[in-house]
This record gives structure tokens, sequence and C-alpha cells, in this order.
């Protein structure tokens, strides 16, 4: 196994004056349900509806079991468990249920599966895709690209799309947005980006 990375200028702290740099894998495509389902079939005497079948119900149990306050374990995979977050309070008597919120799934993978990935080898990426050298126009040639055979773009798209770290996509969507170029339908977690009409008639 072989992962690409790439050199990141990490962003000053304060009162520090060195510049330093991190690493970060490059950014891949995301592989779906149905290309796992596949490889499963071939290395198996199971069917691709069979494997599907089997994970959506395995998502359903995860579902589940956090939402019942229950950690989860998959043998070979890892460990589960529900983040939860609250505003700040004064006193604890003056926390609510109300206020308590999901704030995300936690995973710590098996220790087999941390053994496995002590092997692999990384190599430098040949192309950068840093924020910073990928032009307002390249952006759009891709996303025009893009929207020849997607209907709608998620922001994990683009990051995957053109390389970009989770704020990079959201202020270059933003900036998207505000020439006219994409329109935002949804909020929040649920948001998808289209093509604005005015570009498809461009194209």
């Amino acid at each position: 196994m072989t992962v690409e990375y790439d050199v990141y200028k990490t962003p000053k702290g304060f009162g520090e004056e060195k510049e330093a740099y991190h690493v970060r894998v490059k950014n891949k495509e995301t592989v779906t349900t149905d290309q796992i389902a596949a490889q499963i079939e071939h290395d198996t005497v199971l069917t691709k509806g069979d494997v599907k079948n089997v994970l959506m119900s395995l998502s359903h149990h995860l579902v589940k079991c956090l939402g019942e306050g229950k950690r989860l374990h998959i043998e070979g995979i890892g460990y589960f468990s529900l983040l939860i977050e609250a505003p700040a309070v004064a006193s604890p008597k003056d926390m609510r249920a109300e206020y308590v919120q999901v704030k995300g799934i936690a995973y710590r993978p098996d220790k087999r599966v941390k053994v496995k990935l002590a092997d692999t080898k990384f190599k430098r990426a040949k192309v950068k895709e840093h924020s910073g050298m990928m032009s307002n126009e390249m952006v759009r040639d891709r996303l025009t690209a893009y929207f020849v055979d997607h209907a709608y773009l998620r922001r994990k798209d683009f990051e995957n799309l053109c390389g970009f770290t989770t704020m990079t996509a959201i202020r270059r969507l933003n900036a998207l947005l505000a020439d006219g170029f994409l329109k935002k339908d949804g909020e929040r977690q649920s948001a998808v980006y289209l093509l604005n009409e005015k570009e498809k008639g461009m194209e």
C-alpha cells in the first residue's frame, strides 16, 4: 500500500516567528458502497446484493447502538462511540437535556488495523493542488466538467475534486456562490451546490 502526501505551510501561532511545514494525505476519491460490495463479491461467495444488505443492516445497528448510548465494537475494524456537546453552564444543575446535541462519532481502530497500516509506504504527490496554487479558472473548469455527469455537488465532493482542506473548500464555495457561479440548496450538513442556470447556458 502506498499513500501520496503533500507538504503544507503550518499557520503561525501567536508569538511564533519561524515558518514550519506539515504533511497531509493527498485527497483521493471516495470509495462507494457499491464498489466495496463488488470487491467483497469478488473475494467471497457472497453476491453484491448480499453484501449491500449486510452493510445496510450494519449501518442500521450502528445507529441504533449509538442512539442508545452504547459503544459498538466490530471485530477487525474497531470501536465506535457517540460524542456529545452542550454550551458551558455555571453549575451542573443548570445543564438541561435540551442543551445536549450530537457532536460526532468517535472511532478507535482495532490493534490489528493499526499493525497492518504500520507498513504503509508513502510518496510525495507529483501534482500540487494547494489552495493557493489553484486558480479560480482551474476550479471552474473542474466544476464544469464535474456537472456534466452529476446533478449536484457536496462540500466533500468539492474537497476531493480539487484537493482542498475543509476550510479552504468552504471559503472557495462561498466565493463561487457570491459571484453566481454556483447556487446552494439546503442548509448546513444537508446542503448541496448546483451549477447556476446561466452557467449551464454558457456551456
